[in-house]
């Protein structure tokens, strides 16, 4: 019966399924919701064609996704609750000189989630702000993108 450390408790079995799951699922939602942007846009201006893309639409669709997002992140701290940002806090390790391994230790008082509904109160709404304002950002991209081109087009 060794004692347990800082190390024992990290996720490391976590981090090939987020790296297979996390990218696509980024990217297949990303993808539909700018797909939803760009075909309300198309509703909304009725072009005679599908307008073509080009580099000024391309970028302002990238400025619009960048820029989306980051007007949305200043409302993350709403969604973000004192326990999440004791995590956070409790995160921070310290070390000493001994034996650097197994010297680090927790500062604070992190206490794991003890089921699955204090997990989920723990941090899904701050997940679900980010994702809501990933989907909100990718669908303004499309529509701004679609505008880009359609404008451009008219000439």
């Amino acid at each position: 019966d060794t004692p347990t450390t800082a190390a024992d408790h990290q996720p490391t079995a976590m981090i090939p399924v987020l790296i297979l799951v996390l990218p696509p699922s980024v990217a297949g939602g990303g993808y539909v919701m700018w797909l939803q942007g760009h075909k309300s846009a198309v509703n909304y201006l009725k072009p005679k064609h599908d307008p073509l893309q080009s580099p000024a639409s391309y970028v302002s669709g990238l400025t619009a996704l960048v820029g989306a997002y980051l007007i949305q992140s200043n409302a993350f701290r709403y969604f973000d609750s004192d326990v999440g940002s004791t995590i956070a806090e409790s995160r921070k390790m310290t070390s000493t000189n001994q034996n650097a391994q197994n010297s680090h230790k927790f500062v604070g008082k992190y206490k794991p989630p003890r089921n699955v509904k204090d997990l989920w109160l723990r941090s899904g709404p701050p997940l679900l702000a980010r994702v809501g304002a990933g989907c909100v950002a990718f669908f303004f991209a499309g529509a701004v993108q679609t505008l880009t081109a359609v404008r451009l087009d008219m000439r």
